[in-house]
Parts: structure tokens; C-alpha cells; sequence
């Protein structure tokens, strides 16, 4: 929800000029193995990131543009 937020804020601030892309994962589950493979983070770490990409897809339909 933080990148969303922050979308909205930009988009407050230059609403004439802001252009919102939302890039989508290909899925929950090729994020998380994607996470996994980079061998950077923790498992809760990674669990913490993937439920944060959840919750952050469910305000996609606040950006012009998903991708």
C-alpha cells in the first residue's frame, strides 16, 4: 500500500502532469520464487514482501495504467 500512497501523493501534488504505471507480477507465486532465487532474504522477510504485494495489487485500479 506504500507505493500506492505514494502514487497518490505524486498524482495530488502534478495532477496535470503525473502518470500512474502499476507493474503487476506475473504472479504471487513467481514473485515469491522470484525472492527465493535471490537468496537475499529471509522466509519471513519474503512472506512479508509477497503480502505486501497482495495488498498493494488490490489498489491497482487507482493507476492509469497497469501493466
Amino acid at each position: 500500500d506504500r507505493d500506492a500512497t505514494g502514487a497518490r501523493d505524486v498524482a495530488e501534488k502534478c495532477p496535470e502532469d503525473a502518470v500512474r504505471v502499476f507493474i503487476l507480477p506475473p504472479s504471487l507465486e513467481e514473485l515469491r520464487r522470484r525472492l527465493v532465487t535471490r537468496s537475499q532474504d529471509s522466509d519471513d522477510v519474503i512472506e512479508r514482501r509477497v503480502a505486501n504485494a497482495k495488498g498493494e495489487i488490490e489498489h491497482c485500479d487507482a493507476f492509469d495504467y497497469v501493466i
